[in-house]
């Protein structure tokens, strides 16, 4: 059986992963050890509203396009990408909140990266079936700033572990 898909299932879907960005960031900011490491997970978590507003405001400009009597026809890509991306890779079904309240800010902070790589790689993905390259550098914006969430996430990984082994 083919699964259909419309352009708000894909938008829901990113939507839903920054939300769940957000969450994440902001149980671990409030688990924090340390003031530095409580500022990365505020600045990640506000990078995640920014990211999930941008989106909720492209579903609204293609909502406004089918309106002005656009055809779903030109849906069709999204489709076509969700039907590559049903088998569930990106949506494991954790509990960001639960798993950041209960475990030690290194496994948090490699939990983090590990999802912030599933985001980069639902998009980069996402970026190949976008009808314009006016949309596909959109998308590649964001995939750019996630990256830089990884390389952030990557230099205190490595400062939480220099940390430990000198103490």
């Amino acid at each position: 059986m083919e699964l259909s898909f419309s352009a708000d299932d894909v938008f829901e879907i990113a939507i839903n992963m920054e939300a769940r960005g957000e969450r994440f960031y902001q149980v671990a900011a409030s688990k924090a050890e340390n003031e530095q490491l409580r500022q990365l997970f505020q600045s990640l978590s506000r990078d995640e509203v920014k990211h999930r507003a941008r989106f909720e405001a492209k579903r609204e400009q293609r909502r406004i396009h089918l309106q002005k009597g656009g055809s779903p026809e030109s849906e069709r890509w999204l489709n076509d990408f969700l039907q590559s991306w049903s088998d569930g890779k990106a949506f494991d079904g954790e509990n960001p909140e639960e798993f950041a309240s209960t475990q030690d800010v290194l496994t948090v902070l490699k939990k983090a990266l590990e999802l912030e790589r599933e985001v980069v790689a639902f998009y980069i993905h996402l970026k190949e079936f976008m009808p314009t390259d006016e949309e596909a550098a959109w998308v590649d914006k964001i995939v750019k700033e996630e990256g830089q969430h990884c390389q952030k996430i990557c230099r205190i990984i490595e400062w939480v572990e220099d940390t430990r082994r000198i103490r």
